[in-house]
């Protein structure tokens, strides 16, 4: 009868599957297995993962054993393994999990053309700037400032003879 069962290996119920996660989020992972198991553990690439700051172990009673890394970290991919052992042997399952940057949204693209616009407006009034200071600049013969001289004199002038007849 029940005693077949329990003489087997460990079998999982319930495996995570190969999936992708946030960088700097929380990643799950959770195997269930069916019957008592002595020992659990967990791997990534075939090395152990121990308790720490950021990863937790646990195993429940119901069998479930779960995986929690926090802030994840691009280094964080790789294969997972979930071995659980008992004095009949060891069953093992490997899961893909792939840390991902969350995407950041698309217009980037669209900036270089807008900035060449800028530059093709630049260099169109460009042009048109430069010819008004040369219209300003040029016209500067030395006559002009000597007449304008004599325009000053020349109005200076009837006042003083004004103010001579005033005087006698």
């Amino acid at each position: 009868g029940g005693d077949g069962k329990a003489k087997m290996r460990p079998v999982f119920k319930e495996v995570f599957k190969n999936q992708s996660a946030d960088l700097h989020g929380t990643l799950n992972l959770l195997c269930v297995v069916d019957g008592k198991a002595s020992s659990v553990r967990w791997l990534k690439n075939g090395q152990p993962i121990t308790n720490d700051q950021r990863c937790r172990i646990k195993t429940s009673e119901n069998g479930e054993c779960k995986l929690v890394i926090k802030n994840l970290v691009s280094s964080d991919s790789g294969i997972y393994t979930c071995e659980a052992v008992n004095k009949f042997g060891m069953t093992s399952y490997n899961g893909n999990i792939t840390v991902v940057q969350s995407l950041q949204p698309a217009p980037l693209a669209q900036k270089p053309s807008r900035v060449r616009t800028i530059f093709i407006l630049v260099s169109i009034s460009n042009p048109v700037n430069i010819n008004k200071y040369h219209h300003r600049e040029a016209p500067k013969p030395d006559g002009a400032a000597s007449k304008a001289d004599k325009v000053q004199t020349a109005a200076l002038q009837p006042q003083k003879k004004l103010l001579t007849v005033k005087g006698e």
